[in-house]
């Protein structure tokens, strides 16, 4: 999906290189100027060094010193795409968020866009979930997403825009070997069974990350969207029918196990509704089929581009 023309007069800086900040900084350098903070070495894939439009600024947005440091980079846009997993306290969580606010600022940037999660609203077991549901922070983690939101929101008298994106189950290039997808893609690569727990009746609603890509991106592009946004994917599929789908595209000769018993996930529907941001012209373009069959046909590379 393009964006619009326009959006080449946006230069945008990304916060972050895993999985989702990666495939933002991605997708919006074929429209426009990009500029990756990240505390990685090479911050963007080893396949994508070269391309003109996307350079990256190698940094540690954790250390409080950030104000000291030279950075030479004219950005319109901020989009907040870290997390620092490995931090233990709220305020260690929080500094990433704080200094993406300073930066945005410190460079004029007219807009910023904040990534948060739809964990924030599972603790309710309430699905469909929407933009206006209430929140749950039973982990440090989710304390400092909360936090991370009200301070993007609160920030709005500083942008034209500054606005908060809503994901649920993002997957593509990069994922941890430990999600349930890239289990089951590694399983039936080499023909053993696919464990499925606890009766693989769960659904899940997955969001591929080119389209997390575009609705980020879609949300850089207007002028005034301060508020909440949800995003989700094409596709809702359950544990078993996500295990089938993997056996047959990677050509396998495993099969789906069921591993366990009814328990109080078994049958639930995780997802959420994105009229919101649909409204803006969002519509997920990837079905899960075409999102495992992209994972498989790039031979497994993590995020750096490599095996």
């Amino acid at each position: 999906m393009n964006i619009g023309s326009d959006l080449g007069l946006l230069r945008v800086g990304v916060i972050g290189a895993g999985l989702i900040g990666k495939q933002i900084a991605m997708s919006a350098s074929s429209q426009t100027e990009v500029t990756v903070f990240s505390r990685f070495s090479s911050g963007i894939p080893r396949n994508t060094q070269g391309i003109s439009n996307l350079r990256c600024v190698s940094v540690d947005l954790s250390q409080p010193n950030l104000d000291q440091i030279a950075f030479d980079a004219e950005i319109d846009v901020v989009i907040n795409a870290a997390i620092n997993f490995r931090s233990k306290t709220l305020s260690e969580f929080l500094a990433i968020d704080q200094n993406a606010l300073k930066l945005a600022k410190r460079f004029g940037a007219s807009r910023f866009v904040y990534l948060s999660t739809l964990s924030l609203c599972s603790g309710f077991g309430r699905y469909p979930v929407t933009e206006d549901c209430p929140t749950s922070t039973n982990s440090t983690y989710l304390e400092a997403k909360a936090e991370g939101e009200l301070l993007a929101l609160e920030s709005k008298s500083d942008f034209t825009s500054s606005s908060v994106l809503r994901i649920g189950a993002p997957i593509g290039l990069g994922m941890n070997s430990d999600r349930l997808l890239s289990e089951f893609i590694s399983a039936a690569q080499k023909n053993r069974p696919l464990q499925v727990y606890p009766d693989g009746s769960r659904v899940q609603q997955y969001l591929d990350t080119r389209d997390l890509a575009t609705g980020a991106m879609l949300l850089a592009f207007q002028e005034h969207a301060s508020e909440i946004y949800n995003i989700g994917g094409r596709d809702s599929v359950s544990n078993l029918d996500l295990a089938k789908i993997v056996i047959e595209l990677c050509e396998s000769q495993s099969q789906a196990m069921i591993i366990g018993a009814w328990d109080q996930q078994s049958g639930k529907k995780f997802s959420c509704d994105y009229k919101r941001i649909a409204e803006l012209g969002y519509r997920p373009q990837f079905s899960i089929s075409d999102s495992i069959r992209w994972i498989i046909d790039a031979g497994g590379r993590d995020d750096k581009g490599t095996r």
